[in-house]
């Protein structure tokens, strides 16, 4: 958001979550460690994949996965809004493994009420998984406390 106006510059993609749910699509994400990030900053942490299926996938990504952290309903309230490097990275997980896998958690606030940052306390954290045939999952299962 802009300052003092608070106008958001995020576009309409960082507001909407797309895609299938993962657990639907064979596929199970769970943290490794309790995730704990301060408000209006960034972290990267692993995840846990975990491949349900009869075939290996490859995960796209630029070196971490993408996430969203949204409220009870479910909406969009943060994500990271800064630049990304480009460069593609894949991440293997064979048929019926589990693998770690880094994500790109942002807490920078995309809903003007809520100010700047998303405020403190406990939200929800959707991590996507995009796959190298062009399939989108989301996992939304995850816990994340943000703190002051």
């Amino acid at each position: 958001m802009r300052f003092p106006g608070r106008e958001l510059l995020v576009n309409v993609h960082s507001l909407q979550l797309r895609g299938e749910p993962a657990g639907d699509a064979g596929f199970e994400v769970e943290t490794l460690a309790p995730l704990v990030v301060r408000t209006g900053h960034d972290a990267r942490r692993d995840v846990l994949v975990t491949n349900r299926t009869a075939r290996a996938e490859v995960l796209i990504s630029n070196g971490e996965l993408s996430a969203a952290v949204v409220d009870g309903s479910g909406g969009v309230v943060g994500r990271f809004v800064g630049p990304h490097c480009l460069a593609r990275k894949g991440f293997e997980v064979g048929p019926q493994e589990s693998r770690s896998v880094p994500v790109l958690i942002g807490t920078a606030s995309v809903v003007p009420e809520l100010g700047y940052g998303v405020p403190p306390g406990e939200w929800g954290l959707v991590v996507e998984l995009d796959t190298e045939g062009g399939r989108l999952m989301l996992a939304s299962s995850l816990r994340i406390t943000i703190t002051p």
